[in-house]
């Protein structure tokens, strides 16, 4: 299983923090669930969350300064692990830690005949 971590690197310190499926949000305003403080970020600036696919989606909620990935403003975007989320001054990142050992990897082959149209064929499922 992989587990997605936030990594907020701002002015002043770097924090790492898990993020949980259901969603956050950043901003400087006392609901927020992290808090960037500074003047340059909305109350309410934005949100991650996991969509039904498991991609991690960031929304710009009506900030002022907005959210940009890769130079460019976004409103709603898919997040990749690694790539880089800028809410000025802060810098934003998604990291996946996988929590399966690395050293035992293994894996179940199967063969499961499969007739369609009378032809048989077989398939491999990788467990």
């Amino acid at each position: 299983m992989t587990e997605t971590r936030l990594m907020i690197s701002g002015p002043t310190e770097t924090k790492e923090m898990s993020l949980n499926p259901k969603g956050i949000t950043l901003g400087r305003g006392a609901g927020c669930d992290v808090i960037l403080d500074n003047p340059n970020v909305s109350r309410v600036h934005a949100r991650i969350s996991q969509d039904p696919f498991g991609r991690w989606i960031i929304e710009d909620i009506e900030s002022h300064n907005g959210v940009f990935i890769e130079g460019q403003r976004i409103k709603a975007q898919a997040v990749l692990p690694n790539q880089k989320i800028s809410i000025e001054p802060f810098t934003i990142s998604l990291v996946q830690e996988s929590n399966q050992p690395t050293d035992s990897v293994s894996s179940i082959h199967s063969t499961l005949p499969i007739v369609d149209k009378g032809s048989a064929e077989d398939r491999i499922i990788v467990n």
